[in-house]
Formats: structure tokens, sequence, C-alpha cells
């Protein structure tokens, strides 16, 4: 049994005329009679008593348009049901996060501040998860190279210091990164573009740096530096270590490597208004950053 099928009967039990029936429906009369006929062959049962021209709903008629009804009102709480799902689903933002930037939750509390009734989900990118397959409206992402993706946003840059324990000789200086090409370092793992970036920038420096540890927090990171397990170039901001006594941060003149920090999302997949007005919040922000960075130290 289709829904096409009781919509059919359904108007023909309500006028108990095929041919006005057929007409109402934009069907042709022998169209409609031989649907109903299927319909009372797979119920085995008739569903109309036939007068000349004009049909009479019977009883198994009177209980199928009792059901249809039902059925009818069913599949409408379903629509309104979905409806409101999908405006609960568009009034929250998902973001997938592959860099965590320290002045992300100050974006987000001064967004809410204007749009209260907009919620956000967060996923922690995982290497052992397939991207693929998570649902998110947005990639938070960085690079010390700019993204010329039409589908990301840079609003976020920073230079890239080297991060050292506190009582380093290169603490305090503004050096080469070629200073640096003894050192121990620490750094994300390799499935982060920022690995990949820091080690670019080395290699512009002229040699390959000798990793003695990978982690993908970084906050371990930053606690290993404080241990003195070794040194990292890291972003100057959005990591937060302003504020740790056993860390010194060393400016680099060259090569200049800088962390982008860009919003990217699926062409493919139109935007919902909650996300196209994050879009707008976050465009707004990256030409007027001055009250959300001043907390973090930024100039």
């Amino acid at each position: 049994m289709e829904l096409q099928q009781l919509e059919y009967f359904k108007k023909a039990a309500e006028l108990e005329h095929i041919t006005k029936a057929a007409n109402e429906l934009m069907l042709a009369q022998p169209a409609l009679s031989k649907t109903i006929k299927t319909l009372e062959e797979e119920l085995g049962a008739p569903l109309f008593d036939r007068e000349k021209k004009r049909i009479r709903l019977n009883g198994n008629g009177r209980i199928l348009l009792r059901c249809a009804g039902e059925v009818e009102n069913c599949l409408a709480q379903i629509r309104r049901d979905l409806e409101q799902n999908q405006e609960k689903e568009n009034k929250q933002i998902t973001l997938l996060l592959k860099a965590t930037p320290i002045l992300l939750p100050k974006l987000i509390q001064a967004f809410s501040r204007e749009y209260p009734d907009i919620s956000f989900r967060m996923l922690t990118y995982n290497s052992s998860v397939d991207e693929t397959k998570l649902q998110y409206d947005f990639i938070v992402n960085s690079s010390t190279r700019p993204s010329q993706d039409s589908n990301a946003m840079n609003f976020f840059q920073e230079e890239m210091v080297l991060a050292v324990p506190s009582q380093h000789p290169l603490a305090g200086r503004t050096v080469s990164l070629a200073e640096a090409k003894g050192e121990n370092f620490i750094s994300l793992p390799s499935q982060y573009s920022l690995h990949h970036e820091f080690l670019q920038c080395c290699r512009e420096a002229g040699f390959q740096p000798h990793i003695v540890l990978e982690s993908s927090d970084h906050f371990t990171i930053l606690g290993m530096i404080e241990a003195e397990m070794g040194i990292a170039l890291v972003p100057s901001i959005s990591w937060g270590f302003q504020n740790m006594p056993g860390i010194a941060f060393v400016k680099v003149k060259e090569p200049a490597c800088q962390n982008i920090v860009f919003l990217s999302w699926n062409t493919k997949h139109s935007l919902s208004k909650s996300c196209q007005r994050f879009l707008e919040f976050i465009s707004d922000f990256a030409n007027h950053p001055e009250d959300i960075l001043r907390p973090f130290g930024r100039p």
C-alpha cells in the first residue's frame, strides 16, 4: 500500500463519485478506478458499494478512511517535528577544531552576546577518526602559510616565536631561527599543518630540527618546555603561555614565520542563517580585532 493510493482513495471516499474525484485529482477516470481496484485487491475487501454511476462507502471503506485520516495526521505531525528539529539544528553551529586558539572562547562569547539563541558544539580533531564522516559546519585550523581556498576565511594572524625555558641562553633576545640549530625541539605530530610549517621554517633557516618529543596537546608541549625538555616554535598569542613564569618567548627575525588561524567550510552544502551570521561576525572581527585581542597581549 502506498501513500498515493490512500490519497486517491480518500478523495473518492469524500466525494463518492469516481469522475468528480478524478477531476479534482487531475487524473484520468480509468486510472483512479484501477488504483481503487488494486487497493481493494491488496486489502482483500471491497471498499465501496457500486450503484450505477455512483459509489457508496461501505463499512470496510469507513475503517480505511478513519485509518487514512490517522496516517495523514501522523505525517503532518512528523513534518512539524522535523521542521522544529531543523529549526533547532539551524540554531546550532558545529566547529571542528584542528587548532585551539585561546581567543576562540572570547570570540564565541562576543558572538553569543549578539545572538544568544545560537549555541555551539565543538568537536576536537582526532587523526584516528575519518573526517569525512563527521558532521560539522566549520573547521578551525591554522597554518604559517595563508590559506588560498575559496571556502576559507583568514581571521587572525600572529607571529611565531621560539618558546624556551626562562633561563635558556636565547631568552630575552631577538634571533635568527638558524641560531637554534643545535637545540632539542618539541613539536605537534605530523598530521597537524603547523608541524609541516615548522619544518619548512627550519628548512628556510638551513637546518633539519632534532625533534625529541611530539604531542597533539599544546599544554603538554608548554609543560615540557617549562620542564626544560626542549624548545618549540609556537604561536605568540593563541597558545596562551604569556603568564607561564617558566617560559620565555624569543622573537624570530628570520625567516619571518606567522600563524594564520582560518575558518573553512564545505561549499557543497548551503550554510544556515546562523552560520552566515557567524561568518559575518568573524569577518568583522578580522577587521577590528582590538577589543578581543587586548587581554592576550596583542599590541
